[in-house]
């Protein structure tokens, strides 16, 4: 196998690496978020909805950082794919590095929060600690 085939499978295999760490991101998340909003109910606390609240943005943040690296590899395997069609002529091997560095540049950060697979479980945990924070009846019974 040439060198460009064993980059395009390496890339493929570190994309799909990416995806174990979204997973886990998003499971975290949920974790910590539902923890949260129990133990506000516990303590009859809304206060500590904020927390949630806070923790939501953060691992949103998180996440879209993890989804910003994994597509900075996509132009590098088009381009690999590119060249294996035959259209294109510039077929160097070897070029991870530099394309993925350039296509994070090029790849905003903020492009990526507004994605809904990367926003969508943690902008629910925040609604919902939210919205309970706003119904304090809920939280606080007497």
């Amino acid at each position: 196998m040439d060198l460009l085939a064993q980059e395009y499978f390496k890339i493929i295999d570190i994309i799909n690496s990416y995806d174990g760490y979204l997973m886990s991101i998003k499971g975290w998340s949920i974790t910590v978020g539902l923890a949260l909003i129990g133990y506000a109910f516990q303590q009859k606390n809304k206060s500590i909805l904020l927390l949630c609240c806070v923790s939501s943005i953060c691992f949103v943040l998180v996440d879209a950082k993890f989804k910003q690296y994994q597509t900075s590899y996509y132009p590098r395997m088009k381009a690999i794919e590119a060249c294996k069609r035959g259209e294109s002529n510039s077929c160097t091997a070897l070029q991870v590095d530099s394309s993925w560095t350039k296509s994070k540049a090029e790849n905003r950060y903020l492009q990526q929060l507004g994605k809904s697979g990367v926003t969508m479980p943690h902008f629910i945990l925040f609604i919902l600690a939210s919205l309970l924070f706003l119904a304090p009846k809920i939280v606080e019974r007497e």
